[in-house]
């Protein structure tokens, strides 16, 4: 199958289909200029167990993401306060140059 159908079917981007062939993790055999991956291949990613690091990374955005959604104007008043203090900063970077 084409890394276009294999994306639909992982529920991804196609690239990440792509880079996923490129790192190894999916097999797929070159067709042309065309990668083509086996749907073997596909649903045994599918079907795959997060390793204990996929997974704590998981939980890890979990709670950023809760966080993010329980108090989206503090996020955000602290994101902005912390980019003017970026641009404060390369402005003085800059006047030294």
């Amino acid at each position: 199958m084409s890394t276009g159908e294999a994306a639909r079917l992982l529920g991804c981007s196609r690239q990440h289909v792509v880079d996923l062939c490129v790192r190894g993790v999916l097999p797929f055999v070159s067709v042309g200029s065309h990668r083509r991956v086996r749907r073997t291949g596909v649903t045994g990613l599918m079907n795959r167990e997060l390793t204990r690091d996929q997974e704590r990374s998981l939980w890890l955005h979990r709670v950023v993401a809760g966080r993010l959604a329980l108090d989206l104007d503090a996020v955000l008043a602290r994101a902005s306060k912390n980019l003017q203090r970026r641009r404060t900063h390369v402005r003085i970077i800059q006047l030294e140059l």
